[in-house]
């Protein structure tokens, strides 16, 4: 079996696309955080409301895609603001643990659930529960070799999205001026990266972004 190592999983956190299995056995994916906290061990952080956590829950496995590809990683991050859905993804059942792997992928690793522990935390957009979840590694997998660097471009759509959650939150709990002071820093990337890349796919999902967030704050104002 690969290590984790080997698929560019360490101790400093990656974003990669984790997919589990919903109460009514259909798959789900999103995107999270995973570091390395053991050989085979990975440590995630996900919010006790979210999909994801009620799955890794229930079922006990999940299964991390790794991919090359920034835009496919905001896309599914931002299901719901984009338009996307799993239904625009293909899956396979893992041999190994209860979950779904997302089809044509680079490299996977199958996780079961070791330990989970919640800490309530209260910020600037309110409160809420956030689980630290320790998975162990069951199986590594390289379907093929990592070919693609990333770019510039990447990292400001990367952080868009990221932005884009926090905002969205936000919005839903009434604290306007959080939401535009982040969606501040949404277009400041959307002008750097056409700086960077001009009429690039990343800037156009950017923009995309931002005029999504937009149309959501004027229907709550």
């Amino acid at each position: 079996m690969s290590s984790l190592d080997e698929i560019g999983l360490t101790w400093h956190p990656a974003e990669v696309i984790i997919s589990t299995f919903n109460p009514d056995g259909l798959p789900h994916a999103a995107v999270v955080g995973v570091r390395k906290v053991g050989e085979l061990e990975v440590g995630v952080k996900v919010f006790t409301d979210t999909h994801t956590f009620r799955n890794l829950e229930k079922w006990k496995g999940a299964t991390i895609n790794l991919t090359e590809d920034a835009k496919l990683l905001v896309r599914i991050a931002l299901k719901k603001l984009l338009g996307f859905s799993e239904n625009q993804l293909k899956f396979a059942r893992s041999k190994m643990v209860n979950a779904p792997r997302v089809i044509g992928l680079p490299a996977y690793a199958d996780l079961e659930v070791k330990e989970i522990t919640k800490e309530k935390l209260s910020d600037e957009l309110g409160e809420s529960e956030i689980a630290y979840i320790t998975l162990t590694v069951k199986k590594i997998e390289v379907a093929k070799p990592f070919v693609r660097p990333f770019k510039r471009s990447d990292f400001f759509l990367i952080e868009s999205a990221v932005l884009a959650t926090k905002v969205m939150k936000a919005i839903e709990g009434g604290k306007t001026e959080e939401a535009k002071r982040r969606l501040g820093k949404i277009e400041e990337y959307k002008r750097l990266c056409d700086h960077i890349a001009p009429s690039s796919e990343e800037s156009a999902i950017i923009a995309e972004i931002a005029e999504s967030l937009k149309a959501m704050m004027n229907q709550v104002t």
